[in-house]
């Protein structure tokens, strides 16, 4: 029978895996738990028009990259693509618009393009949305919050910041009808699609190798008062808090609603897919839902996929080389009872202990390769026959010691060895 495999571009994640996501996903949740952000939930399903309505009929995500489908009563539905529109949505319905917010989410989103290293068909982000605060110092904190998690990790020197600005809508328009001039005049638009035209700042992406791209005009020239001061500001901030930055006057955002700022951390150890995480302000966003008035946002996504395939390839270390706690195994089958009725008691004495149970007889060098395998802090050991009734074998396995114990004794040890290790 030919074995089913995963969709393309969809891929399972093991358990050797899972253990360094959830480090990484600790880590980032905790980092935007202190700087009092607060969790969201909302579908992997949403109505199609949703997305046509904030992201624009003519993007190339919503022509070309949206898995779309009709449930029975012939309504459009369609994969997530991405979670800002969802947020905007979510936040709208329960009336949490006209309060200043701070949120996060967590989850997979889907896209139909070509699946190479860092970029797939189910990806995973997780995704900060800001609401309410206008001022530029929102804007720093951002990108200040998701350095801090770079230094957490251990990747700082892997990751470098680019920025730029976007300006108003009003001063993009005539920006874009300068560029698109250009673009025609140098014959750089044969085959393009009708999304291009309309965000014709994608062709600086596309282009960004081409030598006569340099004399092609700049976003940066055409900024209003207002938005040049902002990004000056924006600038002199980072300087002051030690921020090293690149100015990248090509850098866009894949979706069309943003203005003013943009960033994106990337790396050199990527290849061509290099950005690990990317954002910008997109104030006008909420006008889209027919909401009448604008609102100040801001917002970013960390795509996970790459970001543990950096960590992988650049060899990070994370903090937490151990894993479980306690590895407790038995050498005699006569005390099956004996070692669940001690795992029993162990967990309820220590609430937060990671304890993992072997409950069948083996050699005791079998137990001791596996511990480390699981990369467990004490292997307890149950059941040798050379030890008395009341008395266990416990290794130490961060120091590679080794001592006989009365069975009495195991807890106040184990809270010793733990206490003093973390």
């Amino acid at each position: 029978m030919k074995i089913i495999s995963s969709v393309k571009g969809m891929h399972d994640l093991l358990p050797k895996d899972s253990i360094i996501w959830q480090q990484v996903e600790y880590t980032i949740k905790n980092t935007l738990l202190n700087y009092g952000y607060e969790e969201i939930r909302f579908p992997i399903v949403e109505k199609t028009k949703l997305f046509n309505q904030a992201i624009g009929y003519n993007n190339l995500v919503v022509n070309k990259e949206m898995y779309n489908f009709y449930d029975r009563n012939g309504c459009s539905l369609s994969l997530r693509p991405e979670g800002t529109a969802s947020c905007v949505r979510a936040i709208i319905k329960h009336g949490l618009l006209y309060n200043k917010q701070r949120l996060w989410y967590h989850g997979p989103m889907f896209r139909y393009e070509k699946p190479q290293m860092g970029r797939f068909r189910q990806f995973h982000q997780i995704g900060i949305e800001v609401f309410g605060y206008a001022d530029i110092c929102i804007d720093i904190e951002l990108i200040l919050l998701t350095s801090r998690i770079w230094k957490l990790l251990g990747l700082s020197k892997y990751l470098s910041l680019e920025i730029n600005s976007l300006g108003c809508l009003k001063t993009r328009k005539k920006y874009y009808k300068e560029l698109i001039t250009f673009f025609q005049k140098n014959k750089l638009l044969n085959n393009i699609h009708d999304n291009i035209i309309n965000n014709p700042m994608r062709l600086l992406e596309k282009y960004k190798t081409l030598s006569i791209l340099k004399q092609a005009p700049l976003i940066t020239s055409y900024l209003d008062n207002e938005s040049y001061n902002r990004f000056l500001n924006l600038q002199k901030s980072l300087n002051n808090m030690n921020i090293s930055y690149n100015i990248n006057p090509y850098l866009v955002r894949g979706l069309d609603y943003y203005n003013d700022t943009v960033f994106e951390w990337t790396t050199n150890n990527l290849g061509s897919q290099n950005a690990v995480c990317g954002g910008g302000r997109y104030d006008l966003l909420v006008n889209n839902f027919n909401c009448n008035h604008s609102i100040p946002a801001i917002g970013c996504a960390i795509g996970l996929e790459r970001l543990i395939i950096l960590i992988n390839k650049s060899n990070v270390l994370l903090k937490n080389k151990f894993l479980i706690d306690v590895f407790l195994v038995n050498v005699n089958n006569k005390l099956k009872n004996s070692i669940i009725s001690l795992s029993e008691y162990l967990r309820d004495s220590i609430p937060s202990l990671k304890l993992v149970v072997d409950f069948y007889c083996s050699k005791i060098s079998k137990y001791r390769k596996q511990a480390y395998q699981l990369k467990t802090k004490i292997l307890v050991i149950m059941g040798d026959n050379t030890l008395l009734s009341d008395q266990l074998i416990l290794e130490n396995l961060i120091n590679n010691k080794k001592e006989v114990i009365k069975k009495s004794y195991i807890l106040s040890k184990l809270l010793l060895i733990l206490f003093d290790n973390n």
